[in-house]
């Protein structure tokens, strides 16, 4: 069979794949006690952007441009709202950045501080202080990846895991970010 007709090869990798490669890529250089920390707070990001842009196209679709930067018409689906250097696709784009631990602190920093519902409940300047070198948080990135591949059941847990492990450290609000993140549509 010759390259031209082979069947393309999907990325068909799990979520408990996707969890693995992350965690392995932090060996090293985090006690694996911090692990679930810095993989779910970039999960969360993930996740809370992907409702964003779904809820950006909704909102165009129903010809109703002018208002994709308005918090509130995110914020009545149960959405949160978030600022350009907040969303994944543009954190992903500044991964290889040697600033990108102060991009995640500051995206996540501007997502509490847009939605009410997560006041303290963002961990604080949490990837500064860890110190993590910036090609070790652009390959977690980079494992993470663009598009939606984590399934809304397991993105659910996913929510869920956040805010009991953050709220467990002192870092979450649980109550408002669980509540915040499964009402998701």
């Amino acid at each position: 069979m010759s390259k031209a007709s082979s069947p393309v090869k999907k990325n068909t990798r799990t979520f408990e794949q996707t969890l693995w490669d992350t965690a392995d890529k932090l060996r090293g250089t985090v006690e694996s006690s911090e692990y679930k920390h810095v993989v779910l707070s970039l999960i969360f990001l993930k996740f809370v952007s992907d409702k964003f842009e779904a809820r950006k196209q909704a909102l165009v679709k129903e010809g109703q441009e002018a208002y994709v930067d308005m918090v509130e018409f995110y914020t009545m689906k149960n959405v949160f709202y978030l600022p350009e250097h907040a969303r994944w696709n543009t954190l992903q784009k500044q991964a290889k950045q040697d600033d990108i631990a102060v991009k995640i602190d500051s995206a996540l920093f501007s997502i509490e501080k847009l939605n009410p519902s997560l006041k303290g409940a963002l961990p604080d300047n949490y990837f500064s202080r860890m110190g993590l070198e910036a090609s070790k948080l652009a390959a977690l990135i980079d494992s993470i990846r663009t598009g939606s591949v984590f399934p809304t059941t397991q993105t659910k847990k996913v929510a869920k895991l956040t805010a009991q492990n953050l709220g467990r450290r002192g870092l979450v609000n649980p109550p408002a970010l669980h509540q915040s993140s499964v009402e998701f549509p």
